[in-house]
């Protein structure tokens, strides 16, 4: 391991790993501030940058998803032994070397023996060794990768530190990593962790103290805009990746003034990646770029949208007029490019008219050349102030582009755009859209792995997906296409289809899934769900005792048993009858509005089912079913029903899986008591929904049929019609509508499973 040296000048923390006097690194805390300290955290800061880690504030606590990932991997085994950590650290960074692996492993064990040996029992051992983990994977892989390089790598603290950082900041530095800590707030609370100063030396120059509210970020980019300020332009012509001299996305970050010192040229870079190295990190490397551009103070303009087409507004703002030849359009149209810095406007102006002569030599009519020019000075003038604005800072923007599928005229706007100080990237992550890109400058790099990313990502709250993840994706996306298989709630959409049947199928399909149901289909990534919608009229045989014998086997844990005649009484109270009215206009069901409300009862469940349940009920009133819609305001009592549904009910709707067994709702109807209109509502909205739905009425009586304008329920005429049947006492569930059970139902409840 690598041991901790004395500082003879601050420049020797910039030595290389084999001019040091030692192997060793650097752990230096600055205790006091002056100009030679400046200049040394700014130079410190931007090497830490590039080549390690810089922490302002807090190291975040691994999350549960990190934790719950690490136990999917490693498990929970501790073990304060070297060996275990170079196991462990096999599975966990595999990417390292066998002697970084080794030299983590002895750092780590190095580490969690000291604190042992200061009074920390097994259990804090092993949490500590969790976080360590969880940092080393989430924030330090990168950096523990390069430990064996000639350029060593610098982390940089900034902020008043705590315990475990601490310990975290010495695990690096026994690594290989030089450490940097400043707290311009003092010394006191890192000599509370650290008395005899054994992790870092204190460095004093013999200044003042530092301000208050210095930051070594802000005052390394003052600096950098002085510097940059000063820069002539470096000149007329392009050089396009020909300066490239290793990794393009570690080139591209490379500030313009040391890609080549040609006073008639800029240096530049245009490239396309298409498919992806490795799913697992591929976000975290797009995100890490977008930041690093940004944190050099390089204007980014990320592209990962189509672009919208010009407007008619842009189209007018271009001064054109009739043209005769090529050479004289292109010259005239390249007056609209405008910049106060004239150097660079020259340089565009130029770029732009050297670009269409190469474009007409493939003879495009001219009428079409001139579309094509004004298509892309008006991108120019949307995105080039963005871009050149501050120019007079000689700062040189970078266009990320996120384009699985570019058009020609895309594509054209992308290729000019490297024409100038600009460095252009292009990111083609899905091979199942590759279209290639025809021009002599580009560098295209094709991998085999493909990948489908919507949005690139920008901020640190982006989603990333671990190994595993990507891996269960691709073995998903294999398993469950076209096979007949299909995962839990895969589906977001469904389409109830009910189905005709004798009387003795509704048993046989009773249990059975939705995907082993006759007439079942997934269309357009919408399930077609074959469910039943039956009154069973009358008793067969007149056989009392196995007519309720047949209505338990239909009771099953996703049963919704209604025997109440009517279930929704008028009188009931409904919270949401007093707003019914605002949530519909021109027969549209104002969702947004509606999920917004105060009174709105369902923003506990899961998004896509909230929004399944707002579609169907439009559904129900598209369909006019309900006797009176947009008729005499039955709608409302409509809209005002179905927002108000039953618990029970909207928790076996929450977990319903358009391809596997449906809920049930079962009605009994055995007197002579009539169902109300909300009753027939309820009915019906469950149906849409894809519930099977079955009315046992011994009596024949017509029970909902009159809320409804046309036939809706199959009818099946089973038997001799008997009145005043007294049901089971078995038969009251949980799911009646007063929520309350009879302790003997819950013994027969016990009793069946």
């Amino acid at each position: 391991m690598w041991q901790r040296l004395q500082l003879k000048n601050l420049n020797d923390y910039f030595l290389p790993a084999d001019q040091r006097p030692a192997q060793g690194v650097y752990c230096y805390r600055f205790l006091d501030f002056s100009a030679e300290v400046e200049a040394f955290l700014c130079r410190y800061y931007e090497e830490a940058r590039q080549n390690g880690a810089v922490l302002e504030g807090k190291l975040a606590n691994p999350t549960e998803q990190n934790l719950a990932y690490y136990r999917e991997i490693l498990g929970t085994a501790f073990k304060l032994q070297p060996a275990f950590f170079a196991e462990q650290l096999g599975r966990w960074l595999p990417r390292l070397s066998v002697r970084s692996r080794q030299i983590t492993a002895d750092a780590l064990y190095d580490v969690l023996l000291q604190m042992a040996q200061h009074g920390k029992n097994e259990t804090m051992l092993k949490n500590a060794y969790m976080k360590f983990m969880c940092w080393l994977y989430y924030r330090f892989e990168r950096v523990v990768q390069s430990v064996e390089g000639r350029k060593v790598p610098k982390i940089f603290y900034e902020g008043s530190v705590s315990y475990y950082e601490l310990e975290m900041l010495h695990l690096l530095s026994r690594i290989g990593c030089d450490l940097v800590l400043l707290d311009v707030s003092g010394d006191s609370a890192y000599g509370k962790l650290d008395p005899q100063s054994r992790y870092t030396h204190g460095y004093q120059s013999g200044g003042r103290p530092f301000p208050a509210d210095y930051k070594v970020r802000s005052r390394r980019q003052t600096e950098q805009l002085q510097r940059e300020s000063t820069v002539p332009l470096a000149g007329k012509q392009p050089c396009i990746n020909a300066w490239l001299s290793g990794d393009v996305l570690q080139e591209v970050q490379k500030p313009v003034v040391q890609r080549g010192d040609d006073a008639g040229l800029y240096y530049t870079v245009f490239a396309r990646f298409c498919g992806v190295a490795e799913k697992a990190t591929y976000l975290n490397t797009l995100l890490q770029l977008y930041l690093q551009l940004e944190g050099a103070l390089r204007p980014v303009v990320v592209l990962d949208q189509k672009l919208a087409l010009p407007s008619a507004e842009e189209i007018g703002q271009i001064q054109r007029r009739k043209y005769t030849a090529c050479s004289e359009m292109m010259a005239d149209l390249a007056q609209n490019i405008v910049y106060g810095e004239k150097e660079l406007q020259q340089i565009i102006r130029q770029q732009f008219v050297e670009f269409w002569q190469e474009e007409a030599v493939q003879e495009i009519p001219l009428n079409r050349l001139l579309n094509k020019a004004v298509y892309l000075l008006c991108w120019l003038k949307r995105y080039g102030g963005q871009l050149f604005g501050k120019w007079k800072q000689r700062q040189q923007g970078a266009v990320l582009i996120l384009n699985d599928c570019v058009n020609e005229n895309e594509v054209l706007f992308f290729r000019f755009l490297a024409r100038l100080p600009l460095d252009v990237l292009i990111f083609s992550p899905n091979l199942d859209l590759y279209k290639k890109i025809e021009d002599k400058y580009l560098f295209e790099k094709k991998y085999t792995i493909s990948m489908t990313v919507e949005q690139y990502p920008r901020s640190n709250s982006a989603r990333m997906g671990t190994v595993a993840y990507h891996a269960e994706q691709e073995l998903t996306e294999t398993l469950y296409r076209d096979s007949g298989m299909y995962r839990e709630q895969q589906y977001q959409k469904g389409r109830a289809i009910a189905l005709e049947t004798m009387y003795e199928e509704i048993y046989i399909l009773w249990e059975q899934e939705n995907c082993y149901r006759p007439n079942f289909q997934v269309v357009q990534e919408e399930v077609l769900m074959p469910v039943l919608l039956a009154k069973v009229s009358g008793v067969k045989d007149g056989n009392v005792q196995s007519y309720w014998n047949d209505v338990r086997k239909l009771v099953t844990a996703d049963t919704f048993l209604i025997t109440e005649v009517p279930f929704y009484k008028r009188e009931d109270a409904n919270p949401m009858r007093q707003y019914a009215a605002e949530f519909l206009r021109h027969r549209k069901v104002q969702k947004q509005k509606i999920r917004q409300h105060k009174a709105y009862p369902y923003g506990y469940l899961r998004e896509e089912m909230q929004e399944y349940m707002l579609d169907k009920l439009q559904e129900l009133l598209d369909l006019q079913l309900i006797r009176g819609t947009y008729q005499n305001g039955t709608e409302y009592t409509v809209i005002a029903t179905i927002l108000n549904l039953n618990k029970e009910l909207v928790r076996l709707i929450q977990k319903m899986d358009f391809t596997k067994v449906p809920p049930k709702a079962v009605f009994l109807h055995t007197g002579e008591q009539s169902y109300s209109l909300e009753d027939g509502i309820l009915l019906a909205y469950l149906h849409l929904l894809g519930f099977d739905v079955v009315l046992f009425v011994p009596t024949g009586y017509c029970s909902m049929e009159q809320y409804y304008q046309r036939p809706f329920l199959t009818e099946h005429k089973i038997g001799t019609y008997l009145y005043d049947l007294k049901m089971p006492d078995r038969l009251y569930g949980h799911h009646e509508k007063s929520n309350r059970s009879p302790w003997w139902e819950n013994l027969w409840k016990r009793g069946r499973s």
